[in-house]
């Protein structure tokens, strides 16, 4: 499982931080005990007591007894809407107390969700309750009391304050990956950057001025990398041309070398020259992705490069699916056989060359019995220039750029390469490529 980015891992932290803050709000408001003893039978007994004392100054007192949740006034007050009686084991405290005076009373939850549940009475439990009692005058004295803490509408202040913090916590979030996707657009981009093709970027218009400031520097990275790999390109070109012509004034003078085997190694040394310049400039191109695409049948063009080496005397066998199919460049997959088995047969004095198609991909092997390539040496000798043979003798190999081409020409065709073992401890390279279904 793909672990989550700094935009997964930031949205996590923020859930799991408002999870904890929600369970904390509704544990205090909602289950906690204790904190809302409300109107008790003694303090209810308090009030009523002041009030038939009051004498002369009763709305004074009235006034001064009634505070934010507490209001008191002479009369009858109507119940409100879904208030409920008192049950009547926890009114017989309050008569109990009052005695010899009438009381009735009636009361609601408090938190919205106590109504909607059903709850049942609990004195520890927020609440608003009208109590109605008969002083001894015979006028009647309505005392409404409101639970603390919470608003007319049965929502704890905490509640509300949790859910504008959440509200707003959101909202940054919202705004965190309007700003986080435009960069990982880019990455995506960054990941399509092929030699010599110029990549769209995402639209970073509304973006910050840093997201922006990035899409333009990586803009300006890949035209001066495409640039660059033009000019090496016509560097190569011209090399080639040049050392051509020499080449072919070399080859004049050779000609008339008198003897016959100084005139043989001179020609031998020409052909090494444009054979090394020939690989150079293969390798270029294919690094800038300078290859053909086409349906190719690898099974079918590796049988018929094997037969051609087999038509020289060399040991070479294959085995695979003929049918199989990609697309790719025939040229180039037919240099990078003819490099693994050249390579094979120099090592090795024979190779195996194998197509398999499995599934989605085609796999294009060639192996040996030989040597075989130590494990700590395989990445350093997909190279350039490396060989495996530290020795720069060219009798004893050629200039390094073998398995580099192949590895190059393998990647601008859509595929991968990579060094193994063969079952006989000889060496097996292999290549896979996106696989082409025919129905055949």
């Amino acid at each position: 499982m793909k672990a989550p980015g700094i935009v997964g891992r930031t949205v996590l932290m923020v859930l799991l931080a408002l999870s904890l803050a929600w369970l904390a709000i509704s544990g205090a408001v909602y289950l906690g005990r204790g904190g809302d003893e409300g109107l008790t039978p003694p303090r209810l007994a308090a009030v009523v007591l002041a009030v038939e004392a009051a004498g002369d100054g009763e709305d004074a007192v009235l006034a001064g007894l009634s505070a934010p949740g507490l209001r008191l006034r002479l009369g009858e007050t109507p119940p409100e809407r879904d208030m409920r009686p008192f049950p009547p084991e926890a009114l017989e405290a309050y008569r109990a107390e009052l005695a010899p005076r009438a009381v009735e009373a009636d009361w609601v939850p408090a938190v919205a969700i106590g109504r909607l549940i059903g709850r049942g009475y609990a004195a520890g439990l927020p609440h608003r309750s009208i109590f109605h009692i008969q002083l001894t005058d015979g006028r009647t004295l309505s005392v409404s009391r409101s639970a603390a803490g919470v608003n007319r509408a049965g929502l704890p202040f905490g509640f509300v304050a949790g859910l504008a913090g959440s509200v707003i916590a959101l909202g940054l979030l919202l705004l965190l990956l309007r700003e986080a996707r435009p960069v990982a657009r880019l990455a995506q981009a960054a990941d399509r950057m092929a030699p010599g093709q110029v990549v769209d970027l995402p639209d970073v218009r509304r973006a910050s001025a840093e997201v922006r400031a990035l899409a333009g520097a990586f803009d300006r990275l890949q035209h001066r990398l495409q640039a660059a790999m033009a000019a090496r390109s016509t560097l190569f070109a011209g090399i080639s041309h040049d050392v051509r012509t020499f080449a072919t004034r070399l080859r004049l003078r050779v000609d008339s070398i008198p003897d016959g085997d100084e005139r043989a190694r001179a020609e031998a040394e020409i052909a090494d020259m444009i054979r090394l310049l020939d690989d150079a400039l293969l390798l270029g191109r294919a690094e800038t992705g300078e290859v053909g695409e086409e349906l190719v049948r690898p099974g079918a063009l590796a049988a018929d490069e094997v037969e051609r080496f087999r038509s020289t005397g060399a040991q070479v066998s294959f085995a695979g699916d003929r049918k199989a199919a990609m697309l790719g460049d025939p040229l180039a997959l037919r240099r990078w056989l003819a490099n693994g088995i050249g390579n094979a047969l120099s090592y090795a004095g024979q190779a195996r060359v194998s197509v398999r198609q499995d599934g989605a991909t085609v796999r294009v092997t060639v192996e040996d019995d030989g040597p075989g390539i130590p494990e700590p040496r395989r990445a350093e000798l997909l190279e350039p220039f490396t060989r495996g043979d530290p020795s720069r003798n060219r009798a004893t190999g050629g200039a390094g750029l073998g398995l580099a081409i192949m590895r190059s020409l393998a990647e601008a065709m859509g595929g991968r390469m990579d060094i193994g073992e063969s079952p006989s401890g000889g060496a097996r390279v292999s290549a896979e490529f996106p696989a082409l279904d025919l129905g055949d």
